[in-house]
């Protein structure tokens, strides 16, 4: 305390006190704007930001709540419906199965032998994997069980087919290969922050054929549409190719 007197006291300090506790509260302002205002306003700032953040998203959420509300739930239900029917999400082998055997049946023709060959890889992510038949019957019935092959909804295509038949004998016998699509399900359906993509009319237009396609096919191939159940059990392996 004496010392403080003293130096209180100073002429030199006297003479420069003014200068000296100018100082100090410069370098006390300095600290206090440095460790608590500019942290602050720091804080404030990124507030601010996500406060905005919050705004653009609800805006966001906001307009695309009203584009749902216009949207038909039963329509997109049946068009949701169509496309698992066309392309399913896994390869469904014993429905695959039921519906290759309706087709040949309907078509007129004796199935000899039948067997699933590898899935193959496809460029464009679209899995796929192989029926291979060996069919008896005529060249009439071939040829239906072809027609039937292309209106189906089930989205497959022949791969390859050899036919096997003399002069003597009514009857032929084909090999054939169908190729079989199905789509895993994607991870995730979309971001908020991602724009919220409707339908065109192509695509409408191709749903609208695909529904059409399987009403038709409902009554004489047995598929069982999104939300039931079969009534029977199928018995065996649910994958061969394990």
């Amino acid at each position: 305390m004496e010392k403080f007197k003293k130096l209180l006291e100073n002429p030199k300090f006297q003479k420069y006190q003014t200068t000296i506790l100018g100082g100090f509260a410069v370098l006390l302002c300095t600290l206090l704007i440095a460790f608590l205002i500019v942290p602050q306003i720091y804080s404030l700032i990124a507030t601010n930001n996500q406060i905005s953040e919050l705004e653009r998203k609800q805006i966001n959420l906001s307009e695309k709540l009203s584009i749902i509300e216009t949207l038909d739930v039963g329509e997109y239900k049946k068009d949701l419906n169509a496309s698992f029917v066309a392309l399913p999400e896994d390869r469904d082998l014993p429905g695959t199965i039921g519906y290759i055997l309706s087709l040949i049946s309907s078509s007129g023709l004796s199935l000899e032998d039948f067997a699933f060959s590898n899935p193959q890889a496809d460029p464009t992510g679209v899995q796929s994997f192989n029926a291979n038949l060996n069919v008896s019957g005529t060249r009439v019935s071939i040829q239906s069980l072809f027609e039937k092959i292309k209106q189906n909804p089930r989205i497959m295509r022949v791969g390859k087919l050899e036919i096997n038949s003399s002069a003597s004998v009514s009857r032929s016998q084909a090999d054939i290969d169908i190729i079989i699509f199905y789509q895993p399900l994607p991870a995730s359906i979309g971001d908020i922050e991602q724009p919220l993509v409707l339908l065109n009319p192509q695509e409408k237009e191709l749903l609208a054929s695909l529904s059409r396609n399987l009403s038709s096919n409902l009554s004489s191939v047995s598929i069982i549409p999104i939300g039931t159940e079969s009534a029977s059990t199928v018995v065996g392996k649910s994958d061969p190719f394990q």
